[in-house]
């Protein structure tokens, strides 16, 4: 291609317009030549456009044309990182509009969860051989998920897959590795730590074989101790991307070998893990990647003060008076956010009596009870305004009952009542004296070894 586009730009001069769309893996053998020094005449005469999920402005677009077609996203949609991902988007709505009436809409969830994995799956099916090595690619890198690695390295793996290149050549052979990356399964990446670094790019797929690999051993783990599981699945599901739905996925594959009664022991193992808080003393000391800012070091003073100083650029550190009882850090969530993606999977046990008991429902009720914002962090810093009214919290983006706009911040507020009071025809009435507070999410890590805390700031 490279030497066809250099004829067609000699033969058509400047007033030759061309666009061509390739996978980032290509773009260097069409803008450099091969001594990789000097640059193409296409490189001289173009600019490079980087196309990746949509932004916020790109998602509402696609919503706008989601619904001249006929459906529609629920409110809330815009905070599922797999829905900003355009194919996954596409092949997600088609199945559910298939046969839509005209005149009516389809609305559709406002997250995917575990269901993403389905859908690569099933979109991917044909790869053949790839599909085999993408697989062995997965064992790599739950090899390697535990390994002492650098601080940048540990907070980027958690929203990217990354694999190190000497662990994936222990389980690949060279053309197999090289087959990935024409395919743009996986890239090469430098890490923080200098080392280099394959990164997975289609991780809807790679979640589906991540999962796969857990459901594989989990009935034995559950066989030994339930509970014992249920921290080894939260401890390997809280470093990777996507853990919360691949916990979910994992445990949903394994729901045969499990049978009825190890199923509900790991359940159980899972809900001895709440989400709780934690103050942050004095003397602290934590390191964060923040976007545009690369690592940043954090330490909490004596006086409530948190001292950024960033490692990428040599500037003055930046002090931050914060209240104490700010100063705390959400701990133990990983649990219950796996939990929370076991939503889709309705299950019913018969009981001695022969009735039927529906998990599902009585584990949205028991979790609905955390009194924090149950959502893992996102790459980007992400703010959530709350409400705490006779000493419960309400999220204003949750989903719960509605209750009237709050005088103090002008806005509507979902509040979660005890399951006693939410019956029909139950109208709640908050009171005047409403305390607001705002909860930012991001992942830290201490600077001490076999510890990490995320913001909101969670250690574990």
């Amino acid at each position: 291609m490279a030497s066809e586009l250099d004829e067609m730009l000699t033969t058509f001069g400047e007033r030759m317009r061309i666009v061509v769309a390739v996978d980032e893996n290509d773009v260097d053998g069409l803008t450099l030549k091969p001594n990789g020094r000097e640059r193409t005449r296409l490189s001289r005469h173009s600019g490079l456009v980087k196309v990746g999920n949509y932004d916020d402005d790109e998602f509402e677009v696609a919503k706008g044309a989601l619904w001249a077609l006929g459906g529609g996203l629920v409110d809330g949609a815009q905070y599922a990182p797999e829905l900003r991902a355009p194919w996954v988007l596409r092949a997600a709505v088609a199945s559910s509009m298939q046969g839509n009436p005209p005149g009516k809409v389809v609305m559709l969830p406002p997250l995917l969860g575990a269901e993403m994995f389905e859908v690569a799956d099933e979109r991917f099916d044909s790869l053949g051989e790839l599909r085999d090595d993408f697989r062995r690619l997965a064992a790599a890198y739950l090899e390697d998920l535990n390994s002492h690695r650098h601080h940048g390295d540990v907070l980027a793996a958690i929203y990217l897959f990354s694999i190190r290149q000497e662990v994936v050549k222990e389980h690949l052979e060279r053309e197999a590795i090289r087959d990935l990356t024409r395919a743009g399964l996986i890239r090469r990446d430098k890490a923080f730590s200098g080392d280099t670094v394959y990164v997975v790019r289609v991780p809807e797929l790679f979640g589906f074989e991540v999962a796969a690999r857990l459901a594989a051993r989990l009935p034995r783990r559950v066989s030994k101790s339930a509970d014992d599981a249920a921290k080894w699945i939260i401890t390997a599901c809280s470093r990777m991307p996507l853990g919360d739905a691949i916990g979910a996925h994992a445990i949903s594959r394994a729901i045969h070998d499990l049978g009825g009664a190890g199923y509900l022991a790991l359940i159980n193992g899972l809900l001895k893990q709440p989400p709780r808080r934690q103050q942050l003393g004095a003397g602290a000391r934590m390191v964060t990647l923040m976007p545009d800012h690369g690592l940043v070091d954090i330490e909490v003073g004596e006086n409530g003060t948190l001292t950024l100083r960033s490692r990428a650029k040599h500037g003055a550190p930046v002090q931050v008076e914060v209240d104490d009882e700010d100063l705390t850090t959400m701990t133990s969530m990983d649990g219950w956010l796996i939990l929370s993606q076991m939503r889709e999977f309705r299950l019913a046990f018969v009981d001695h009596e022969e009735g039927l008991s529906n998990v599902a429902a009585t584990l949205l009720l028991e979790l609905g009870t955390c009194p924090m914002v149950l959502r893992r962090p996102s790459r980007d810093l992400e703010g959530f305004h709350t409400h705490e009214i006779d000493g419960r919290r309400c999220h204003a983006s949750g989903t719960a009952l509605r209750s009237p706009s709050c005088g103090r911040c002008q806005s509507s507020c979902s509040t979660t009542f005890p399951a006693s009071t939410a019956r029909p025809g139950f109208k709640p009435r908050p009171r005047a004296t409403v305390r607001r507070s705002s909860i930012v999410s991001g992942w830290l890590s201490p600077i001490s070894p076999g510890c990490r805390v995320r913001a909101n700031g969670r250690p574990t």
